[in-house]
């Protein structure tokens, strides 16, 4: 097992920004088992707010990428001035706490009442380290008051010793992996640079986390459909049967739902971040969409190609030398007419007749009119194109006027 110590000093920083803040603690909410929350003397009201914030987004990223979001809450009290510290002090002293927040009107800690009376809860109060300490710039363990060394090393081993009770899980209990933890962290550091994203609040911060873990799931989507549409294991014949110009619509179409979708999905109430979001999966789903369709009019070119060769060397073996290549031309200009019209058969005779007054007989006929087949459909996909384009471009300057 792997341990990781995150630091996240002057996350609490009262001066410093709010997002800075929010990113932080999501941060060491996510990735965290085991969080240290360590103040100054006692719990104030201001860190008591702090801790409630932590608790709020810890709540809500673990929801989003489906992680238990807080395993273990230990309440570190440095610089206690009671002669009386360690763990079982400790204990009395959030005790006493809870009871001060309870009497409180409202249910302002709501969450932080729920974790201090939970079994994750836990606490230690540590000892000034000694006036030594703070007069040398070292900061030796030499210089630190025995009383604080005892119950400085005490501490530790009990975090060193508890850290198997402490790994990492998920939503479900299961224990995660490094491997996961870094797919969530890149995932979420990604989503943490983009600067139109506004994390005013808590709640902004999960609107924002769950908009983009909504994005990623569309996209999946739009590969399924993909995958439904041209199987790895299709067979000629049934690429055949659907031709370029149609796939690129029935593809146009399904991007159109799938954006519509998207946009019914998205949370939160700015504006500015929802047309960004809008804007970033138009661009996605429009550049899958030419990666797929360019991909399908390569094979259905190369299934013609096939199925001509073999369909042309089949005639030719049967019926034998020009005669062959003459009822190979008859018979592939049959199957063209079928999948292009009467103005591609007319060119897909044409290419055979010179393949055969040229000698181009058997396999090297089929292929021919293949190619001839995969061309055509490649321009009607190209001209379907154009004219949606530009009918679209029509349309907005009509709009316009």
């Amino acid at each position: 097992m792997a341990v990781f110590v995150l630091d996240t000093e002057g996350s609490l920083d009262i001066a410093g920004d709010l997002q800075t803040c929010l990113k932080l603690s999501a941060l060491s909410m996510l990735l965290s088992s085991h969080l240290i929350f360590n103040v100054n003397t006692s719990l104030k009201t201001t860190e008591l707010d702090y801790l409630e914030m932590y608790l709020h987004v810890s709540e809500l990223t673990g929801e989003s990428f489906s992680l238990q979001y807080l395993q273990h809450l230990d309440v570190l009290v440095r610089d206690w001035q009671d002669p009386d510290c360690g763990r079982e002090a400790a204990l009395t002293y959030l005790q006493h706490e809870i009871e001060k927040l309870r009497l409180r009107k409202g249910s302002e800690y709501r969450r932080l009442l729920d974790t201090f009376r939970s079994p994750s809860m836990s606490g230690f109060l540590l000892p000034h380290p000694g006036k030594r300490f703070l007069r040398t710039s070292r900061g030796t363990l030499a210089d630190m008051d025995d009383d604080f060394k005892d119950h400085l090393t005490r501490y530790i081993s009990d975090l060193a010793a508890g850290v198997w009770d402490h790994r990492k899980t998920d939503i479900s209990g299961e224990k995660i992996t490094c491997g996961h933890v870094g797919g969530v962290l890149k995932k979420f550091v990604i989503m943490l640079k983009r600067r139109q994203y506004n994390f005013s609040s808590p709640l902004q911060m999960y609107y924002s986390l769950e908009n983009q873990k909504y994005m990623n799931t569309v996209l999946q989507r739009f590969e399924e459909f993909f995958e439904q549409q041209l199987p790895a294991n299709a067979s000629p014949l049934k690429v055949l049967g659907v031709r370029t110009s149609e796939m690129r619509t029935r593809v146009r179409e399904q991007a159109d739902v799938l954006l519509d979708t998207y946009e019914g999905m998205l949370r939160g109430d700015n504006d500015a971040e929802k047309e960004m979001l809008m804007e970033e999966m138009k661009s996605q789903l429009k550049e899958k969409e030419e990666r797929f369709c360019a991909e399908y009019s390569k094979c259905f070119t190369r299934c013609a190609v096939g199925i001509g060769c073999a369909v042309g060397g089949g005639v030719l073996c049967l019926a034998g030398g020009a005669a062959g290549a003459a009822v190979a031309g008859t018979v592939l200009a049959v199957e063209a007419a079928g999948l292009l019209g009467s103005a591609a058969t007319a060119m897909a005779a044409g290419g055979i007749g010179g393949g055969v007054a040229l000698g181009a007989i058997g396999t090297g006929v089929g292929a021919a009119v293949g190619r001839i087949v995969g061309h055509v459909e490649k321009k009607k996909g190209t001209k379907a194109e154009r004219s949606t384009e530009t009918s679209t471009e029509d349309t907005k300057h009509l709009v316009d006027k």
